[in-house]
Order: structure tokens, then sequence, then C-alpha cells
């Protein structure tokens, strides 16, 4: 019977040529009249774009498109920029009674957004044309969509309530949450089915989630001044907010910073950037490297953020974590092959490789200069999976030993150690 044993193992970094951008927070400051961006830890401040005299709001981006979009209320308009604030142009400027959220829907190419002081929520293309309203409805402030379901979900300024209703035209109308106290911002995690919120003048100002489909509220983070503007980061299971600090509450947490935490409140709150008056928070997600992985998946203060460290402790290395993701590897006997999932569109794992021994002894691979012992099969994926499936098939004479090991070099940490699997 033919056996194989399979090992992971950290070696040196290694980085390529670098990709365009990396993952970034973007986010307005009204206070300052600025729209900033950071890195997702925090770090790396940069201002954007300045706009004197401005009330800045709601802020999205089409990262593919290189763009992000904002509203300013002092001027009643919807600016479109570069992702580095640079040809900064003015997109919407008529009939805006108070332009507050918006946000971008990939699938449609839209631009959506409420205007609180005309009872509307519109829609139009990203340079401004087929402007269009979608909704009638008294004082809109906060939205996210649904594009597979067809809904758009948005909250009320003052009465505590969140609604929905059919995207497409705006029918059908319902109340989904209710007996808030003021809710600012609506965010919609699909994947597990649930909407988040924050209750900026609840006592103490909260944020909670429930199932979009059930009544079971549940409050994440509690203590904090005036909570605004959200954004989720689903993959990672992390929470970004705005605090604008304008209830000056004695004892607060996070007031004018731009603060982040778990999910599903289960981690401490971070307070990664203090600002004048932060109000909105959108994110570029993108990572390019094992750092990004880290300013993105792990706590900004933490000393365990080697590639050898395991942050979570559950075994698992943080490189092997960050390269591999939460699929393990697996072996198949005939023909021998081994099935790995290896993170795409970053640019220090291209030196990754399967190594093959007979012996345990001598260990051999396509690189070494003594021919080819394995051909690799990607499987197409979804564009959207950070992960590409691969399928590495010993070839002969390889193939027939009765006992073969295998090892998936990972370029990450020298002297790591190993992870076994037989």
């Amino acid at each position: 019977m033919k056996t194989l044993f399979l090992s992971l193992l950290l070696f040196s970094l290694h980085t390529a040529s670098s990709l365009t951008w990396a993952g970034k927070i973007y986010f307005t400051d009204r206070g300052s009249g600025r729209v900033h961006r950071a890195n997702l830890d925090g770090s790396d401040l940069e201002t954007l774009s300045t706009l004197t005299g401005s009330n800045l709001r709601g802020i999205t981006l089409n990262p593919e498109a290189g763009k992000m979009y904002f509203c300013d209320n002092g001027g009643n308009t919807i600016y479109c920029a570069d992702l580095d604030g640079s040809n900064r142009s003015p997109i919407i400027t008529t009939d805006l009674g108070f332009p507050a959220d918006i946000t971008f829907d990939s699938i449609s190419q839209k631009l959506y957004w409420c205007d609180r002081d005309n009872d509307r929520i519109e829609r139009a293309n990203t340079d401004g044309s087929e402007r269009e309203t979608i909704i009638e409805t008294d004082q809109p402030y906060f939205l996210d969509l649904d594009p597979a379901g067809g809904k758009i979900y948005w909250g009320h300024f003052s009465l505590g309530s969140i609604f929905r209703a059919n995207v497409a035209d705006g029918t059908n109308v319902e109340t989904v949450v209710s007996g808030l106290t003021t809710v600012r911002q609506v965010a919609l995690d699909l994947s597990e089915g649930y909407i988040y919120w924050c209750d900026r003048n609840a006592t103490p100002s909260r944020i909670q989630r429930r199932p979009i489909e059930g009544d079971q509220v549940e409050t994440l983070y509690l203590g904090l001044d005036t909570p605004h503007g959200m954004s989720l980061d689903i993959p990672a299971r992390k929470i970004y907010w705005a605090d604008t600090g304008t209830n000056n509450r004695r004892g607060s947490i996070g007031a004018r910073s731009l603060c982040r935490g778990d999910m599903d409140g289960s981690g401490p709150l971070e307070v990664l950037i203090t600002l004048s008056q932060p109000w909105d928070v959108t994110l570029d997600p993108t990572i390019t490297n094992y750092t990004d992985w880290c300013q993105r998946y792990l706590p900004a203060d933490t000393e365990l953020d080697g590639p050898g460290d395991d942050i979570d402790g559950d075994g698992i290395q943080n490189g092997i974590a960050y390269a591999l993701g939460d699929r393990a590897p697996i072996l198949s006997v005939s023909p021998p092959a081994l099935h790995y999932n290896l993170r795409r569109n970053v640019n220090d794992l291209d030196n990754l490789r399967v190594e093959l021994s007979m012996d345990l002894k001598t260990w051999r691979h396509n690189d070494d200069g003594e021919g080819i012992i394995s051909v690799n099969f990607p499987a197409p994926g979804l564009p959207e999976d950070p992960f590409q499936l691969i399928r590495s098939e010993v070839v002969p004479p390889f193939d027939t030993a009765e006992q073969l090991y295998l090892r998936l070099v990972l370029p990450l940490c020298p002297s790591a150690g190993s992870v076994d699997f037989e």
C-alpha cells in the first residue's frame, strides 16, 4: 500500500514585485474638512483631500476603478476623486438637501445615497448621469445594499428604526428594526445573515447586531461616545467605526477616533487613530503581502505577529494561516498529489514549492536543476476568492514509489518549524 506524508515548512521571506495598492481605511473627518486614509491597523495616516468650509459626510470606494466618492453637506455636493485624492471633481451639484451616507454597488456600477432633508434615496452612474429617485422616505440617513436579494436597507435619522425595500423601484417597504434611539449606520453581513448598526444616543452608546430575519439583538460594544459611520471587513471578522465624540460623555471609549473591534464583540475595542470629528469610514481590504495581512487580521498592538507565531493558539502558525487560509492541504494517492489553497494576488509567495523525498534524506523540487517532480493544475475558482485551489500531481517515476514524502515549503520565516499531516 502506498504511504504518503505531508509537512508544511516556513522558510525565509521573499518579496517579488509589488502590486499597485494595498489595503487601506478611508474616512471623512467632518471637523477638519478632510478625507484621510491609513493602513488597516491605523498606521501611516495620510490626508488625501481638504475642503475648506465643508461638512464632509459619507464615503465609498470603487477600488477596481481606482476611485472614491464622498458627500459634502456644507456645499451639498457629491465628489469623485482618485484613491490618492487627486483629480477631485464634483459629480452631483444640484437639488441636494443633505447628502449623508453613500455606497457603491459593484454589480450595477451605481452610486446610492441618502438625502436627509429632501426625504429620498437616489442613485446614479458614477459620473452623476442617469440620476433617479428610487425611494421617497422620511429622513433617510445611512444605507446598505443586498444586491443579490434585491433589497436596500436604511436607517431613519431620528426615529430609531431601520427599513428595507426593493432596490429596483423602492416598493415593498418594511420595518426591519425598531425601538432604537438614534440609528447611525446600517451594515449587512449577508454571509452570516446579520444586520449591524450604531445607536449613538443610547445610554450608553453602543454597537449592536441582529439576525436579519430574527429578533435577538446582541450588544457588541458599549461605553462609546458617539459611534457613527461603520464598515465591515467580513473575511477578517472585523468592524471599523468612526466615533465623532460630539456627545462628550465622561469615561467613554474611543471618542473622536477611528476604532476597530470583532464582529461578534469578543475581542477588545482598538482605538486606531484619534482625529477631529470622524464621520464615516469605508475599506479597501486588499492585501499584497504578509505585513498587510497582519495589519488586517491581527490586533494592532500584538507582539505575536511573526510568521512563526500562533496568534490564536489553534496550532496553525500565522504564516501558514496567511498563505493557505483555514483549509488544510490534503493528499490523494492515485495518482499521488497534493491539493492545497494558496493565497493569490500577493507578492511574497511566488517562491512556494512542493518538495518530494522517498527516504527523508534527499529532497527534490522542480527548480533543483535535476528535472520535474510534480505538475501543478490550478482550479478556475471564483474571481472574488482570495485563494487559488491547486493540485500538484507527482510525475513518473516518483508516482510509483511505495513510500513518498511531500512537503510544501512556504517562504516566510527562518526556522519556524513545521506542521505534519499523515
